[in-house]
C-alpha cells in the first residue's frame, strides 16, 4: 500500500451495497441468519388463513348442484328468521287453546229463581189465588193455567217439578256455552273447580241449541208430550249459559304457545353431513349452509387475544418445522448459501413466493384440514 492510496477500512464502503458487506463472509454474525430465519416463518405463518377457515362450505344456494360433500366442522344452529319467527309465533297464537270457565254464579241465580217459582205457586195455590195472578208475576213463555199446573197439590206438580229439575241439574252440570265464545275449531279447556281440563265441544250444550236439546232430553224423560212440553218450557226459561269465554287465561295461554315456538330450529354436530355430492340444494339444506357460513365467520370475529395468539404460535411451530429443515440443509450441505446474507435473504423471499399459492389453496372451500401442510 502506498503513502497516497488511503487506509481501506473494514466497516462499511462508500458504495451503497459494500456498506452491509461486513455481514457477509468470515464475519457473518449468527445473529442475522437467525433474524432472517424468524423472519421468515413469521411471513409465512401471517399469509397462511387460520384453521377456522380450513374447509369453508362453498356457497351453494337452494335449487343448486352440490359438487362436492360438506360436513360441519362445528357444532352450529339453525335459526329461523325474523319474517318466519313472526309467522311461526302467530299461528301458534291462533292455534292455542280457548279457556272456558265454568261460572257457579248463574247456577245458584237460576237455581233460586225456580225455587222461587216453586214456594210462589204453593203459596198461591194454598191462598186460592188466581193463577192469573201467576202470570203477572211469572211468565216463562207458560199460559197461567200451565203455570198453575207446577203446585204440588196438583196432580202433575210433583212429576212436572222432578222432570224439571233433572233436567236443570243435568245441564248446569255439563255446561252451556254462550254463544259470544266464538269457539269455531279452536281447542278448548274447561276450567272447573281451579283444574283445567281438555274438553270436546260434543260435551258441552251451544246457547244457540240448547232448547232443543232440552226438548229432546225432557222427552226421554216424559213419555206424556202435553207434559213434556210443559216441562221442557220451564227448563229452557230457567237454564242459561254457564260456561263463559275466560279472556284473561285464553290469553296467557296464547302467549305460552308463542314463547314455546324455538327459534332454533335444527341443532347440527361436527361432522354431520350438510349436503351431500351431486345433490339438489334443498331450502333446509340451503338454511344449514347460510347459517354454517355465519356460524364460521362469528367464530373468526370472536376469537379471543390468546386465542389468536396461540394459533399464531402453534402454525408458527408447524411452518418453523419446515423451514427448519430447510435452513438444516443449507447449513450441511450448502456452506456457499451458509456464508452469504444475501442468497438467504433471496431464498427466503422466494420461500415466501412460493407460499402465496398455498394460502390461496388454503382458503378453497371443501379442503380437509389435514391437506394443509401438504400445501407448503
Amino acid at each position: 500500500m502506498s503513502k497516497k492510496d488511503p487506509p481501506r477500512r473494514r466497516g462499511p464502503g462508500t458504495v451503497p451495497w459494500e456498506r452491509f458487506k461486513w455481514l457477509g463472509g468470515e464475519n457473518q454474525p449468527m445473529y442475522g441468519s437467525i433474524a432472517l430465519l424468524f423472519g421468515a416463518i413469521a411471513v409465512l405463518t401471517s399469509i397462511q388463513p387460520t384453521g377456522a377457515l380450513y374447509g369453508t362450505s362453498p356457497r351453494y344456494e337452494m335449487g343448486d348442484i352440490a359438487s362436492e360433500d360438506v360436513i360441519a366442522k362445528v357444532d352450529f344452529r339453525v335459526e329461523q328468521d325474523a319474517a318466519a319467527l313472526e309467522r311461526a309465533r302467530l299461528r301458534a297464537r291462533e292455534e292455542a287453546p280457548l279457556v272456558l270457565a265454568y261460572e257457579h254464579t248463574s247456577e245458584i241465580e237460576r237455581r233460586a229463581v225456580l225455587d222461587a217459582f216453586y214456594v210462589d205457586v204453593d203459596g198461591a195455590l194454598e191462598e186460592g189465588d188466581d193463577s192469573a195472578g201467576l202470570a203477572l208475576r211469572w211468565s216463562f213463555g207458560l199460559s197461567h193455567e200451565d203455570l198453575a199446573r207446577f203446585g204440588v197439590r196438583g196432580g202433575d206438580g210433583k212429576r212436572l217439578r222432578r222432570v224439571v229439575d233433572r233436567v236443570v241439574e243435568q245441564f248446569f252440570d255439563r255446561g252451556v256455552v254462550a254463544d259470544d265464545a266464538r269457539i269455531g275449531d279452536r281447542r278448548l279447556m274447561l276450567a272447573r273447580g281451579g283444574v283445567e281440563r281438555p274438553v270436546d265441544l260434543d260435551e258441552l250444550v251451544p246457547a244457540g241449541d240448547m232448547a232443543d236439546v232440552v226438548h229432546r232430553r225432557v222427552a226421554q224423560l216424559e213419555p206424556d208430550s202435553d207434559l213434556a212440553r210443559v216441562a221442557a218450557t220451564l227448563a229452557s226459561a230457567i237454564v242459561e249459559p254457564n260456561v263463559l269465554l275466560d279472556e284473561v287465561a285464553t290469553a296467557v295461554r296464547a302467549r305460552e304457545a308463542e314463547e314455546r315456538v324455538p327459534r332454533v330450529v335444527i341443532d347440527v354436530r361436527a361432522g354431520e353431513k350438510i349436503v351431500g355430492a351431486h345433490e339438489v340444494v334443498t331450502p333446509e339444506q340451503a338454511a344449514k349452509l347460510r347459517a354454517y357460513e355465519s356460524h364460521a365467520a362469528k367464530l373468526v370475529r370472536t376469537r379471543s387475544f390468546w386465542t389468536v395468539t396461540g394459533d399464531f404460535l402453534a402454525r408458527m411451530v408447524i411452518i418453523g418445522l419446515v423451514v427448519g429443515c430447510m435452513a438444516v440443509y443449507v447449513v450441511r450441505y450448502r456452506p456457499d448459501v451458509k456464508d452469504s446474507l444475501r442468497t438467504q435473504a433471496l431464498l427466503a423471499v422466494l420461500m415466501v413466493l412460493v407460499a402465496l399459492p398455498s394460502a390461496w389453496i388454503l382458503r378453497q372451500p371443501g379442503l380437509e384440514d389435514v391437506l394443509a401442510p401438504l400445501t407448503l
